[in-house]
């Protein structure tokens, strides 16, 4: 379970990298994330590797920067709804889907 102050702890770094808290969840309740003011989102889940789905609609990412390796590993990701992703200023993907289930129809809703 992720609580609030392992999230508070990492904010300084644009919630990047919370890898270690995330290799076991099933599955985790975005809704209220407030991501307004986040410019690195790198490896933000990255070897969440038991997530099967990921709910982002609530997510704001106009002002991010990078999402490299955000979602390297979600090994068991197939529900993703990316529809509203603003990645016109993002600058950094590298390998954003690394490691994600081959031919996964969310893929290509990113633009």
């Amino acid at each position: 379970r992720v609580r609030e102050h392992d999230v508070e702890r990492r904010a300084d770094d644009g919630l990047a990298d919370a890898q270690p808290l995330c290799k076991s969840l099933r599955e985790l309740d975005l809704s209220s994330f407030v991501t307004t003011s986040v410019k690195n989102m790198y490896r933000m889940f990255s070897g969440c590797e038991r997530l099967t789905e990921l709910e982002l609609i609530s997510f704001d990412v106009s002002g991010v920067r990078d999402m490299s390796w955000m979602l390297c590993g979600c090994r068991s990701l197939t529900d993703l709804n990316l529809r509203y992703f603003d990645t016109s200023r993002v600058e950094f993907m590298g390998w954003m889907f690394e490691g994600c289930p081959a031919g996964s129809k969310w893929q290509h809703l990113l633009h």
